[in-house]
């Protein structure tokens, strides 16, 4: 301690705690309602931050684009209609085929809605902590991700079949499902 300051310091009779400070100057903000999707997702890294980008509504859609004019349009880029995150993530014909398509490979039966419906659906869903619930949680993200990822590759002039998405998705879900069943065999987990 700087010699010139300690006499003060020393004089001080206040006792610090560092939690309770720390508690009085952090800003507690509200909790999201989609705080158990990304809670404890055991998707890739950039899966999850591609889906909290997306529940923010910050991805770079073609709407957002134009609004900070970098772009002329907004049309989106497998329809003729706007994109926006609504629209692009559950809404447009094309990503609802992949939407179907993990949740009749995994087994749900549900028909994709708008933004605020599939939120308070899987809000409602990934609740618990159970296998299957991570194992939804781990698919929303990664299927968010694959659907942002397929929009890009179609911007800049790639275009992959629905079905090579769908496989990309099950590849990392059946991975991340065998892994975490041959940990918790082995006593990892």
């Amino acid at each position: 301690m700087v010699p010139a300051i300690q006499p003060l310091w020393s004089q001080m009779q206040i006792k610090f705690q560092l939690g309770a400070d720390y508690k009085l100057l952090a800003d507690d903000g509200q909790r999201v309602p989609w705080i158990n999707i990304i809670h404890q997702n055991n998707a890739r890294p950039r899966a999850i931050f591609t889906l909290w980008q997306a529940c923010h509504k910050k991805l770079a859609t073609r709407d957002r684009l134009r609004r900070f004019a970098i772009l002329a349009h907004s049309e989106c880029s497998f329809c003729p209609y706007e994109e926006t995150h609504e629209h692009l993530f559950f809404e447009c014909e094309e990503t609802k085929k992949i939407w179907k398509s993990v949740l009749l490979w995994m087994q749900v039966t549900h028909e994709p809605l708008s933004w605020c419906d599939e939120i308070s659906w899987l809000v409602s869903k990934t609740k618990g902590k159970g296998k299957l619930v991570a194992l939804l949680r781990l698919a929303i993200a990664e299927t968010i991700y694959s659907v942002w990822r397929h929009r890009n590759d179609t911007c800049f002039g790639i275009r992959q079949h629905i079905d090579t998405i769908v496989k990309g998705v099950v590849i990392v879900y059946v991975v991340k499902d065998l892994l975490g069943r041959i940990s918790s065999a082995a006593g990892v987990i």
